[in-house]
């Protein structure tokens, strides 16, 4: 391909400019806060980059007319032109907005974990605050998506800082970037985020809600929408039976759900003649024309800041991003609840909350050591007084007492640990799981830039403070019959230990209504492991157990919901 060609095919995808979020204007709140949603992810109007000149040796030019080493405004590229499928599930408007984009499945999964690819919006993308707080609530789905492409590439560019330079536009509107508000212009002009690794050819695309595949897993769901995509590649009778033997050869339960899914599947085309795009056979030659040549992949994404430092003489880009953000550094409150997971409950229809509850729940009486020498001493004085024959004053009252001991238990009473006798000295509660309670509502601290809408992070340690006892969780261990057993009880803000939200592998932003483990940390500031019924049958009381086969009954497998400032109890 020549120069010339190569300039068409980049400027027809417009390749040199980034991507960035659009949002619509929905007025303003009572309060007067500007209200926008999130609508969709798009190429930026504006060029941010140019290509630099490559050199090109002799024989690398073919038919050339002047035998020299000559230079051309052609990108680094490989030949790759092998089809592949690919079926992944998106949990939120923003992921699958970028699964229509041409994402990558990992880039796509990684805007969940990240926010937005594993960075800071606000700082690295320069997002407002109206439109942060819009991601945070689109970042919200009741039902998760499943997604497949079919994808015929044909070449592969490489768009890094060795094979782009800035725009001279691009760079004239840098240098005015001097606050706040110039940085979010900036990035609303030019894009937040860059793809350099960019796979070109056509593809068909189609994505179904997760409920209509009749589906109860991903991996179902996959299977459900790779059947109904070979039925249209080739005649019914031929793809039900060859995609059954190929996709699912695990469970009958799929392919009876699924087989109302095989002739219904609506394609959306991205490269090609796309007027053929529901005729995929007739629409596949259609590709091989590098005028119908679209993005059908991107993958290596990168903010724009943080990729514009990359670049030779603008290394302190990023720098000037992060000080900038800097100033408008500040502390938000987050109030959430941790409802138990559904499976968990004791009625699957009655929410369950990590709550304070009264501390004497802790003490059960057999969890406890007792002073056996003691006990036989007072079993054998009852034993006496109840077998006296004399039929006195004195010995009906020595039955009486002896009797009235026996009652109250004074020769079973265990020896509690200090730690449980200080909570129930100080009137400190424990912590449960309970259907409703006015303690069970929780805050924790973080910091934003930029106004950026608040959000609790996996895998980042916190202090759980509840407001309506001016109390903090704390974690404390003791020796229940020669074991040590983790406990949570509230306690003053020095007592407080740390607690960090886990799921799998996740990191960044929690949204609400996320699955979730709770981790607790102890006074040594060491795991003490997962959010736990640690008595086991001995008690109802929460505290923490490290996760093993044996322990796996005991966890408490919980999910995040976000709570009101105006909500919560005080």
């Amino acid at each position: 391909m020549s120069e010339k060609e190569w300039n068409a095919v980049i400027r027809n995808n417009n390749l040199l400019s980034a991507h960035r979020l659009v949002f619509s204007n929905l007025g303003r709140l009572t309060d007067g806060t500007k209200k926008v949603k999130f609508r969709r992810i798009e190429r930026a109007p504006y060029c941010a980059f140019v290509l630099k000149p490559r050199k090109f040796a002799l024989h690398e030019i073919p038919n050339a007319d002047v035998k020299v080493e000559q230079s051309f405004h052609i990108p680094r590229f490989t030949v790759g032109d092998d089809s592949y499928v690919d079926a992944f599930e998106t949990k939120s408007s923003v992921s699958s907005a970028m699964a229509r984009s041409s994402f990558s499945s990992i880039e796509a999964e990684a805007s969940l974990e990240g926010g937005a690819f594993g960075f800071s919006a606000a700082v690295s993308a320069g997002f407002s605050q109206s439109e942060s707080n819009a991601l945070s609530t689109q970042n919200t789905c009741d039902t998760s998506t499943m997604n497949i492409t079919y994808n015929f590439p044909r070449v592969v560019l490489y768009l890094d800082q060795f094979g782009v330079d800035l725009s001279k536009e691009c760079a004239d509107d840098l240098a005015g970037v001097k606050d706040a508000a110039s940085l979010i212009a900036f990035h609303h002009k030019y894009g937040h985020f860059f793809a350099t690794r960019i796979e070109l050819g056509g593809r068909l695309f189609s994505s179904e809600k997760f409920s209509a595949l009749g589906s109860s897993t991903e991996e179902e769901a996959a299977t459900a929408m790779k059947i109904a995509a070979a039925a249209s590649f080739s005649s019914k009778y031929v793809s039900g039976s060859a995609s059954y033997s190929q996709e699912d050869q695990t469970k009958t339960q799929s392919s009876q759900s699924n087989r109302s899914m095989q002739n219904s599947i609506s394609w959306q085309a991205q490269g090609g003649d796309t007027l053929l795009c529901n005729n995929p056979p007739a629409w596949c030659p259609t590709v091989a024309a590098p005028q119908n040549w679209r993005v059908i992949k991107q993958e290596d994404v990168t903010p724009l800041g943080e990729f514009i430092g990359q670049i030779p003489g603008y290394e302190d880009v990023p720098d000037r991003f992060r000080r900038i953000a800097e100033v408008t550094r500040k502390k938000e409150v987050i109030s959430f609840r941790i409802s138990l997971q559904d499976y968990q409950r004791q009625d699957r229809e009655k929410p369950e909350y990590l709550s304070l509850h009264h501390a004497w729940k802790i003490s059960k009486l057999s969890l406890y050591p007792v002073d056996d020498s003691r006990q036989m001493t007072k079993k054998r004085e009852m034993e006496d007084a109840l077998e006296d024959p004399e039929e006195t004053l004195k010995g009906a009252i020595a039955v009486l007492t002896k009797t009235s001991q026996l009652i109250r238990g004074e020769f079973t009473t265990p020896t509690l640990p200090d730690d449980i006798l200080n909570i129930i000295n100080n009137g400190y509660p424990g912590v449960a799981l309970e259907e409703s309670s006015l303690f069970n509502v929780f805050d924790v601290e973080v910091e934003t830039l930029l106004n950026q809408a608040p959000a609790i992070e996996f895998r980042k340690r916190y202090h759980l403070y509840n407001r309506k006892r001016d109390l903090w969780l704390r974690a404390f261990t003791v020796d229940v019959k020669g074991e040590e057993v983790t406990l949570l009880a509230a306690g003053p803000k020095s007592r407080a230990t740390l607690f960090e939200f886990r799921d799998k592998q996740r990191e960044g932003p929690m949204r609400n209504g996320d699955s979730c483990s709770l981790m607790v940390y102890g006074p040594d500031g060491k795991q003490k492991g997962l959010m736990a019924l640690a008595l086991k049958t001995h008690g109802t009381s929460i505290g923490a157990m490290p996760y093993s086969v044996s322990n796996e009954k005991w966890l408490r497998f919980s999910s995040l919901s976000i709570v009101d400032q105006e909500d919560v109890p005080t």
